[in-house]
């Protein structure tokens, strides 16, 4: 399962699976003639979002499949 976020008021959209794969970043002709730490500033928090977002997806979905038992490592 892809899960999606958009950081900058959506001028950079992140997309990761469930495996902690960024699989896809989308950013907004906007950014591109703004100054490159903003972009480096809101790549880095779009990317940690979205694998941030994926894992927490993961986590849920194996703790309804296990009945929320703890499995050390998921």
């Amino acid at each position: 399962e892809i899960t999606q976020v958009s950081v900058g008021g959506g001028m950079i959209t992140v997309s990761a699976n469930g495996g902690g794969e960024v699989v896809e970043i989308k950013i907004s002709k906007e950014l591109l003639s703004d100054d490159v730490e903003m972009l480096e500033d809101l790549l880095l928090s779009g990317v940690n979002e979205a694998i941030r977002k994926a894992k927490e997806k993961v986590r849920e979905k194996m703790s309804a499949l296990t009945g929320g038992i703890s499995i050390p490592g998921i």
